[in-house]
């Protein structure tokens, strides 16, 4: 596609969003202060780098209606990880070039310093096996270009595997001064991670060194979204199997081409339980955080980006960003997530600061709203349980719990288990629709998307059987980033 028929697609895909945008712009649904587009459809995020100066997002996008179809690149960029800037549609399908859809992909620099956003291609009617394609940026990443190898990798050419036609999802990551990239894939029973390096600093050959991972596709039906990176001292694999983020810690040996995990577990549960090691217990289970990808940040922190989807059909918009979250491992290598603290910009009106006791008793705070932080820290003195309800009526009742009884904590339809003791450390971003719980300083994270009352706004804290400290409770309103 040159850039004449460039032009007009985005145009096309630009002048949609901006006559749905005002058809949705008061929806009270619609989170405030987690990036999404004016209008429609978003997934994946993707291509994330920083980049002279900018944190930039890329993000699957369908321009034309609130379901996923037609899928673009969507862009947006950021210099605090906190307000975004929303740019035009960056890489749109070259139907002309038998692509009907951009899907997941990454982004990198190659050795003559321009930028390079990699992608599954998806062909029209889905008639060809899925390929990896490229486009080259300019040096602002806001206009792309078809990379004239295209395409750069495809099943059965040049030492591809005949993997079955979905292979999907490029992921490139650095070590021992080597670029590798990772996909998914599957043939036969198994699901696995397969690993290229990079040939030349062209980024345009790459030579195929087989499987890094493999699953049972009876366990993980495929590894969407395979994110492969170093993190301390070990490296990390995150998947999206069409089920919670999956996460491996463990040792990659760049000699031998091989990972050996020694942690496994889940990242984010969604809608469902999960017990002390993160794994996904029987009951069943629909992710609300997916499709993971990350960037580093100036001091080379390790920051995790992902969709919150779950979002009610027909309402002219679905999907967001997970607020943007510190990766690190833990002292029991297993992951920590934590918010960016930059976030506390975001901070407005200070609603409440204080601490109170229950005794089997329900208290509404003299605070609500439906854009909040609320830190809090909880002890039980007795209290077989203890906890608050978001998004509460006016007499108090309804609302969305979030429950601790010392072992584990439920928030609205999710368990997870926690190490046994009387307190426990929440900070909870509420906005709107999307809930996001974060558990001991980043132990635990929930995400929810939730539908209460549109006039229910209340906050209450409660102890059942017994009584409970809330030792610290402070709630902010939060401000729009638009």
């Amino acid at each position: 596609m040159s850039k004449q028929e460039i032009r007009p697609a985005i145009a096309a895909a630009e002048a949609s969003v901006a006559a749905q945008a005002p058809l949705v712009a008061h929806d009270p649904n619609r989170p405030i202060y987690h990036f999404r587009p004016p209008a429609y459809w978003m997934n994946d995020p993707n291509g994330t780098i920083y980049h002279n100066g900018y944190y930039h997002v890329f993000y699957q996008f369908n321009p034309y209606a609130d379901f996923s179809h037609d899928i673009h690149w969507g862009h947006t960029r950021s210099k605090d990880l906190v307000h975004w800037e929303q740019l035009p549609v960056a890489i749109p399908p070259s139907y002309d070039l038998d692509e009907s859809g951009v899907w997941s992909g990454c982004m990198a620099i190659n050795e003559e310093g321009r930028p390079v956003a990699f992608y599954t291609s998806v062909g029209v009617g889905r008639k060809r096996p899925f390929q990896q394609r490229a486009a080259v940026g300019d040096d602002d990443l806001l206009t792309w270009q078809p990379h004239p190898q295209n395409p750069i990798l495809a099943l059965g050419e040049k030492g591809v595997p005949r993997f079955e036609p979905s292979w999907r999802d490029p992921f490139i990551f650095h070590t021992a001064g080597r670029t590798f990239l990772v996909l998914g894939a599957a043939e036969g029973d198994n699901a696995h991670v397969v690993l290229f390096e990079a040939e030349d600093g062209s980024l345009a050959n790459w030579r195929y060194h087989g499987p890094i991972y493999t699953r049972p596709r009876s366990e993980m039906i495929f590894c969407e979204c395979p994110n492969f990176f170093p993190l301390g001292d070990k490296f990390v694999l995150l998947l999206s199997p069409y089920a919670p983020v999956h996460y491996a810690v463990g040792v990659f040996d760049a000699d031998r081409l091989t990972f050996t995990p020694e942690h496994a577990g889940l990242l984010d549960p969604g809608v469902g339980s999960i017990d002390l090691r993160g794994r996904l217990l029987p009951e069943p289970c629909d992710p609300r955080f997916y499709a993971t990808n990350i960037l580093y940040d100036p001091e080379g922190n390790c920051v995790l980006l992902g969709w919150v989807r779950g979002f009610k059909n027909g309402q002219g918009w679905s999907g967001c960003l997970a607020l943007p979250r510190l990766l690190s491992l833990g002292p029991d290598g297993l992951p920590r997530q934590r918010p960016v603290p930059a976030l506390a910009q975001l901070r407005a009106e200070q609603l409440f600061d204080g601490a109170l006791r229950l005794d089997a008793a329900r208290q509404s705070l003299p605070a609500q709203g439906d854009a909040l932080e609320i830190n809090a820290r909880l002890t039980l003195q007795g209290a077989a349980r203890t906890g608050l309800w978001l998004r509460a009526a006016e007499d108090g009742s309804r609302g969305i719990p979030i429950e601790y009884d010392g072992t584990s904590l439920r928030v609205g339809e999710t368990t997870v288990a926690l190490s046994s003791g009387p307190s426990v450390d929440l900070q909870i971003f509420l906005d709107r629709s999307v809930l996001e719980v974060f558990v001991n300083d980043g132990e635990q994270v929930i995400t929810q998307v939730v539908y209460p009352e549109r006039g229910d706004q209340g906050i209450g804290l409660f102890a059942d059987g017994g009584e409970a400290a809330f030792e610290s409770v402070r709630v902010w309103r939060m401000a729009s980033i638009w």
